[in-house]
């Protein structure tokens, strides 16, 4: 969160733009809703942290909604596919995330808020004033309960429960440290390789067997696109892989196929495929391989392990469609 968003505390809230694009609703201004307790959340649908907090939104929208309480997503996307209303509107619909959302595909309500992280959220009391702004998926129920004073001073006599209550599905999580989000494409990426990323054009890989932590390693042929890297070409299903060196028990990938049709991934961790009880529920097993199947462009999780550690993860394809946006870790536990 910048030092700026934070600099918003005590004042009014920016306004929405007029021309803003709106699932789940009409368009809605702030100044029509003095009067209610406003929370703004702000996400994007490939994002392994703001998925977690999905959950605790839903369920403050299902207690709330009821008590002059209006909850407001604007999604500000991360890659290309995210800037597509049909893809949002998908996913909110599968997901059922019924509440008004805005699509800040160029990132205006991002910069009147000066925010440059998600998940955040922006509670904004019945008088058009930021009260209360938060980033991370931890401390719900602090900021349930400043929800809930706001709540009282419109409607005193609300029965509402405890804060922090049995509705909170991360309530007795424990977080640890884990690496960082690994963007991949030329414009935020990086490749580990010596042959470095040359933008638009295929390059063959070769890796000298010296790695570093939270840096990708191809091996194979591969294209660097602006906000992806993708495998070119039908290969031995081992014989070509992206690599990388992280920190943590969770691991989900961004990913795709340009052809729109299955691209098959073969996973291993430490060189070894993953055992059931940590693979996710997508990950399918086949000739004791673990595999998953790539099509449309979002965030598929891979994995969850028990245990906090320095791992090795490949992925292997014999697809020349596999496209790779981001790798997503976390060290969440309970």
């Amino acid at each position: 969160m910048s030092v700026a968003s934070y600099s918003l505390l005590g004042h009014k809230a920016p306004e929405f733009p007029s021309n803003a694009i709106w699932i789940n609703s009409g368009p809605m201004s702030l100044s029509n809703l003095q009067g209610r307790v406003v929370m703004i959340n702000f996400w994007s649908y490939s994002c392994l942290e703001c998925l977690r907090t999905i959950p605790f939104l839903k369920e403050i929208w299902r207690i709330y909604r009821e008590h002059g309480f209006v909850l407001i997503g604007v999604h500000a996307p991360d890659f290309s596919f995210e800037r597509t209303p049909e893809n949002v509107e998908a996913f909110c619909l599968e997901h059922k995330i019924l509440w008004p959302n805005i699509l800040d595909n160029d990132f205006r309500v991002s910069e009147y808020y000066a925010n440059r992280v998600h998940p955040a959220i922006y509670l904004i009391d019945d008088k058009g004033t930021i009260k209360q702004i938060h980033c991370g998926v931890d401390q719900h129920a602090q900021m349930e309960s400043a929800l809930q004073h706001l709540v009282k001073e419109i409607e005193p006599k609300a029965q509402l429960p405890k804060a922090g209550g049995p509705h909170h599905t991360n309530s007795q999580r424990v977080r640890f440290p884990s690496s960082p989000t690994i963007r991949c494409g030329y414009e935020f990426g990086r490749i580990g390789n010596e042959e470095g990323c040359n933008p638009g054009q295929a390059v063959e890989y070769t890796t000298d067997g010296l790695f570093e932590e939270n840096v990708v390693y191809l091996r194979g042929l591969w294209q660097c696109n602006t906000d992806n890297i993708q495998h070119v070409r039908s290969s031995a299903a081992h014989d070509e892989s992206a690599r990388v060196t992280f920190h943590g028990i969770q691991v989900g990938v961004v990913a795709g196929s340009a052809a729109k049709t299955p691209a098959q991934v073969y996973i291993t961790l430490d060189g070894s495929p993953l055992s059931r009880d940590m693979a996710a529920k997508e990950v399918e097993f086949s000739d004791g391989e673990s595999v998953i199947s790539i099509k449309e462009p979002r965030l598929y999780k891979l994995m969850k392990s028990d245990h906090l550690g320095t791992h090795v993860l490949r992925l292997f394809t014999d697809s020349p469609d596999l496209q790779i946006y981001a790798l997503e870790f976390g060290g969440c536990k309970g």
